[in-house]
């Protein structure tokens, strides 16, 4: 038989193995206090936007009479206000632009709020434009035509001959 003391000394040494198993149980089950991913980086490069003039804003030919108004929407259509009167057979048209950029972008129009033509010492307002599309365009396979109207303004003392000018239409990426 056995003495208590060596029954002591198995019961001790097996205590000790099954602390030892539990703790590395324990150790194992650690959860993870970081994790790694990884991710790419991209970027497309696109052609700049760009505006190219198709026409010319052209009011035609008048008579000023008392003076008055003249519009010229985007689409070409013609309306007059007081006693301006066109030169029989002239042709008016809207300006045109082409814009030219990458694919079907969305872009932004900025038209001016006048233009100033002249002849010599006098001078003819241009003011209340407007396009089609307004506001805002969007790239077909890289183009879109953008047709500007606006409002010329007439006094009935301009002194006959050409008036000309210039406005400018910015067009820029959304």
């Amino acid at each position: 038989m056995r003495s208590m003391k060596g029954i002591s000394r198995i019961l001790i040494l097996a205590g000790l193995s099954i602390f030892g198993l539990g703790a590395t149980v324990v150790a194992q089950a650690k959860p993870e206090v970081s994790a790694l991913a990884n991710a790419n980086a991209n970027v497309a490069i696109v052609a700049p936007l760009s505006i190219q003039k198709m026409a010319d804003l052209n009011f035609g030919q008048i008579f000023p009479h008392d003076g008055g108004h003249i519009t010229i929407s985007p689409s070409g259509s013609v309306s007059t206000n007081g006693s301006v009167e066109f030169v029989p057979s002239c042709t008016t048209s809207a300006a045109s632009f082409s814009v030219i950029g990458e694919g079907f972008n969305t872009f932004a129009i900025t038209l001016p709020s006048e233009a100033i033509l002249t002849n010599g010492a006098d001078s003819i307002k241009v003011r209340n434009f407007t396009s089609t599309p307004s506001g805002r365009g969007t790239l077909n396979n890289g183009t879109q035509t953008v047709n500007v109207g606006g409002t010329l303004y007439v006094n009935a003392s301009l002194s006959t001959g050409v008036y000309t000018g210039t406005f400018t239409v910015t067009v820029q990426f959304n």
